[in-house]
């Protein structure tokens, strides 16, 4: 088992990178008091990044499988993101930028899986499992205070679901097999004036 931690101290940048087993490790940090670690057990292949900008930032990543990847970027203040993935050849990407960003990744499974995660912000929230084989998950907050989480079993799922506004409500997606869906949540104007959330997609 392999792991590497940093720490960045006030204003500086750290790096560091390690390799064994022909797995890769890479942290970049810049600002302070951020904190990344990335833990390489039995992961033949893999590959893992995280590129801190900003202050109080917190990013974990844990791989126990072969030829996963995983890359995590995180620009601005007290933002969270934890990847845990387990079995062969699971993907992941995630940013965020903005203030006290919240977002939970597992994969898990055969392998194959690809998640896209965004956040834009402040004070969002993303959970997403992965349990399966070839799912692909692309999940995007933009605004303030949005929660979104999402759960795919079984294979071949497709989920693509974006939050444009502040205060959108969590929809709870569950997919278990052959699901393709595609969901766009944002604000508009009831026939009184009033906002109402507006929830949009299709799917099958």
């Amino acid at each position: 088992m392999r792991s590497l931690i940093a720490t960045a101290a006030i204003f500086t940048v750290s790096a560091g990178a390690a390799q064994a087993g022909g797995s890769r490790a890479y942290i970049e940090q810049i600002g302070s008091a951020n904190r990344a670690s990335i833990s390489q057990s039995t992961a033949q292949g893999a590959s893992a990044s995280v590129a801190q900008s900003g202050e109080g930032n917190t990013a974990s990543v844990n791989q126990t499988g072969g030829a996963a990847a995983a890359e995590v970027r995180q620009d601005g203040r007290a933002n969270r993101a934890a990847v845990d993935q387990s079995a062969g050849s699971q993907s992941a990407k995630l940013a965020q930028t903005g203030g006290a960003n919240n977002i939970e990744l597992r994969q898990a499974g055969v392998g194959a899986n690809l998640a896209v995660l965004t956040q834009s912000g402040a004070g969002n929230s993303l959970a997403l499992a992965q349990d399966g084989r070839t799912n692909v998950a692309e999940l995007s907050q933009d605004g303030d205070s949005n929660a979104m989480s999402a759960s795919q079993s079984g294979d071949a799922n497709v989920l693509r679901w974006a939050q444009q506004g502040s205060g959108l409500s969590d929809l709870g997606v569950q997919q278990s097999g052959g699901s393709q869906v595609s969901i766009t949540q944002t604000w508009g104007l009831d026939a009184d004036g009033a906002a109402v959330q507006v929830t949009e997609g299709w799917g099958r």
